[in-house]
């Protein structure tokens, strides 16, 4: 999957998108982005996993440029530069809308979806409905679409998983393009947890 990943250009270091990033060429990146961690997510957890069609919401929008500070540092003391501020305000825009749905916009990401999401029957989604559940036997994985900084080589994006009412969690998503153009998996950060 990380071959697919490498075949984007370059980007510009003065933009956002930058002029060698078409917005076709942006697309694709986000969707290849988003199938390489989903097939990882499918690929490492052993239990029974769902992809939402729904985006992931940002629930605590306040410490997200803290977050992305201190990005993978331990002790967390780092300030937020305004780099970080305007990534936070673009990924808090963007759960705002939630207008855009990952396996809507990404075909590839659609087929995973229908491929390898867990899909329970009528009877056993009614039994968990009368049950009240405080866990559910499997996970919901909702993601959102990423935000592309081709200046400093970094793709950031929200991720939220559901497994009852008490069993909840959201991350931050890096990824960051390597010296040979190849967008690689730089890790994840705790947002909240229920």
């Amino acid at each position: 999957m990380l071959a697919a990943l490498s075949a984007c250009q370059n980007p510009s270091p003065d933009n956002t998108t930058g002029p060698d990033l078409k917005t076709q060429d942006i697309n694709s990146l986000k969707c290849n982005i988003l199938v390489d961690y989903v097939s990882r997510q499918f690929d490492m957890r052993g239990e029974k996993l769902i992809l939402s069609d729904e985006g992931s919401r940002i629930v605590f929008g306040d410490t997200i440029a803290f977050e992305l500070a201190n990005f993978g540092r331990n002790p967390r003391t780092a300030r937020p530069t305004e780099h970080h501020k305007r990534m936070a305000q673009a990924l808090i825009e963007l759960s705002e809308k939630n207008a855009i749905r990952p396996t809507h916009e990404c075909d590839a990401l659609a087929e995973l979806k229908a491929t390898r999401s867990y899909k329970p029957t009528a009877a056993y989604k009614e039994q968990a409905k009368s049950e009240e559940l405080l866990v559910l036997p499997y996970t919901v994985l909702s993601v959102q679409m990423p935000i592309v900084d081709s200046a400093a080589r970094e793709a950031i994006f929200d991720t939220s998983t559901y497994c009852g009412p008490l069993c909840a969690s959201g991350q931050l998503i890096k990824y960051t393009q390597n010296p040979d153009g190849v967008w690689v998996y730089a890790g994840a950060t705790e947002t909240w947890m229920s």
